[in-house]
C-alpha cells in the first residue's frame, strides 16, 4: 500500500490509534475490491491494560476501535476480537495486576457483548526493573523445571480462564 501522506517505518511499530485505523481502512478497501471475506484481527496489545486504559492516542483499544461513536471505529471492518500479552501481570501479591487487570478487562469486555479476548503471549519472565517487586526481579530467566514456576504459570492461567 502507498499513501502520499504516510510513510512506513520498519524499525519499530509506534502507530497510534488513528494510524492503525488508517491501515485497517486501506486494507479493508483492498480486501473488498478483491471480493475477499478475510477479517483482520487487531490489536495485539503489549500489555493487558492497553486494551481498556492508557492514552486514547495509543491504547484504550477496546473503546477506540469498537465503540461506534469513536473517530477510530473499525469494529465493522475487523474480526470482533482483541488480543493481548500477559507480560508484567504474573506476580500474585503486588499491585493487583494478576487479578485486578484481568477483572478490569472483563468489565470492559462486558460493555461490548460478543467481543472476544485472545491472550497471544504468556511468559513468567520478569525483568530486573526497579518497578518490579525485589523478590521477583529477573525471575524466570533460564530454564527451571521445578514446582515454583509451574505453580506460577498455573496461577496465571487460572486467572486467564476464570476472570477474563
Amino acid at each position: 500500500m502507498h499513501h502520499s501522506s504516510k510513510k512506513w517505518v520498519i524499525t519499530r511499530c509506534r502507530y497510534n490509534n488513528s494510524d492503525i485505523k488508517w491501515v485497517v481502512d486501506a486494507l479493508f478497501t483492498e480486501l473488498q475490491s478483491q471480493a475477499l471475506s478475510t477479517k483482520t484481527q487487531l490489536p495485539e496489545a503489549g500489555e493487558i491494560s492497553y486494551l481498556y486504559d492508557q492514552s486514547s492516542v495509543r491504547g484504550n483499544y477496546i473503546d477506540s476501535f469498537f465503540n461506534a461513536s469513536s473517530s477510530n471505529y473499525i469494529g465493522n471492518k475487523v474480526a470482533w476480537k482483541i488480543a493481548g500479552h500477559s507480560y508484567f501481570t504474573c506476580w500474585p501479591e503486588w499491585d493487583d495486576r494478576l487479578v485486578g487487570w484481568r477483572e478490569n478487562l472483563r468489565n470492559k469486555l462486558n460493555t461490548y457483548p460478543g467481543l472476544e479476548y485472545w491472550m497471544t503471549e504468556y511468559c513468567i519472565y520478569i525483568p530486573n526493573g526497579s518497578w518490579v517487586p525485589p523478590q521477583h526481579r529477573d525471575y524466570g530467566s533460564g530454564r527451571d523445571l521445578g514446582i515454583d514456576p509451574a505453580l506460577w504459570v498455573a496461577c496465571g492461567l487460572r486467572e486467564l480462564f476464570t476472570t477474563t
